[in-house]
């Protein structure tokens, strides 16, 4: 849905936020020396930092989120666009060039990480975005809206929730991690993805011992969609 050009309301936020701890930190790539983080009381705040990176300073507070935690960011287009994303699977793109909300879109699961991918080839920033969440699936999306968006799905009948995304320099491989697997029932923990069972992360296990925890796998995705 598209966002008028006033600034995205916010609502009063939780005390437990405040001021706003940083989820996230992306660079424009030095097409403005910008960077932008997403933060846990809803806002997205956008810093501007010297040639040699020397020094920073805030630019911009941008109530993006409300009433959802921002986890994450990535610059699109050149550097032109920020894609900021929040937990409830609110995606704002915002034009930094005057700090105006431009769309909105919204994914249908909670979502934790995001991505720029790259295109042509030579590793510049380009107009496809991706993201990940709590269903497994990978999301893309053209923010040019000049082609369709994209779903990559794990080659799996149990797929693992995704907290993490990345694209490789030529945007034709798509990476991404997340929750690892539980062992099967019955193997006391020792299955072929590591040991620890559901104990989580470095649970512990009879009489006190520590379990190792399950082994999270990358998941890789081709050009053609096959992971």
């Amino acid at each position: 849905s598209k966002v008028g050009q006033e600034p995205i309301p916010v609502e009063a936020g939780s005390e437990r936020w405040e001021p706003g701890f940083l989820f996230s930190l992306a660079s424009d790539g030095g097409a403005r020396n910008l960077l932008a983080s997403a933060c846990s009381d809803g806002a997205v705040r956008v810093f501007a930092h010297d040639s040699k990176a020397s020094t920073a300073e805030t630019v911009a507070t941008l109530p993006l989120h409300s009433g959802a935690l921002g986890c994450a960011t990535t610059f699109l287009s050149g550097g032109d666009v920020l894609a900021s994303m929040s937990t409830d699977g609110t995606v704002v793109f915002t034009d930094v060039r005057t700090m105006t909300p431009m769309t909105k879109v919204t994914s249908p699961c909670p979502t934790m990480g995001c991505c720029a991918v790259p295109s042509g080839g030579d590793g510049s920033i380009g107009s496809w975005f991706a993201m990940c969440g709590r269903d497994g699936i990978i999301r893309a999306v053209d923010v040019e809206r000049s082609s369709a968006p994209k779903v990559l799905n794990q080659a799996t009948d149990h797929p693992v929730p995704l907290l993490c995304v990345a694209a490789d320099h030529s945007g034709r491989r798509i990476a991404a991690a997340g929750k690892a697997p539980e062992a099967p029932q019955g193997t006391n923990g020792l299955g072929t993805l590591g040991s620890g069972g559901t104990g989580g992360f470095g649970g512990v296990g009879i009489l006190g011992a520590r379990k190792a925890p399950n082994a999270a796998g990358i998941i890789l995705w081709d050009a053609a969609g096959r992971s």
